[in-house]
């Protein structure tokens, strides 16, 4: 028995020049050494900035506590509650309604009773009998 044999379709490889290997460890460095100056620049002007941001910061924290306390004064009395209506004007007021409606009615009453002695006899005779039936 013989082995079949596989054959496989030609391919074609592009032309790729030809590098030497010191071309690339030369090359790599260069990159290597411009990143890490980029990261030592970076790395400088984020010190610098991070310095001012907290010089800033400093500044506005002494102005904070005073913030606060201004903020605290306006916002404690709006978080307290309404004080209740007394009652006592109301009242008050009823009590002098009352006062002068017994008044108007005792006067009345009064100036009734105070009348009929003066009353014609018809209008007695009229009252009695009305008061009879």
């Amino acid at each position: 028995m013989s082995t079949p044999t596989i054959h496989l379709p030609h391919v074609s490889l592009p032309d790729v020049p030809h590098v030497g290997l010191s071309d690339v460890g030369d090359k790599a460095g260069d990159v290597l050494s411009t990143g890490f100056e980029k990261v030592q620049d970076l790395a400088v002007a984020a010190i610098d900035r991070a310095g001012d941001l907290a010089s800033a910061a400093a500044d506005r924290f002494e102005e904070l506590p005073d913030k606060a306390l201004t903020l605290a004064g306006a916002a404690i009395p709006a978080l307290r509650p309404a004080p209740k209506r007394s009652k006592k004007p109301f009242i008050l007021l009823a009590l002098v309604l009352v006062v002068v409606a017994g008044g108007w009615w005792f006067k009345r009453k009064r100036a009734a009773d105070s009348m009929a002695p003066y009353q014609s006899p018809t209008a007695q005779t009229e009252a009695a009998v009305s008061a009879a039936s």
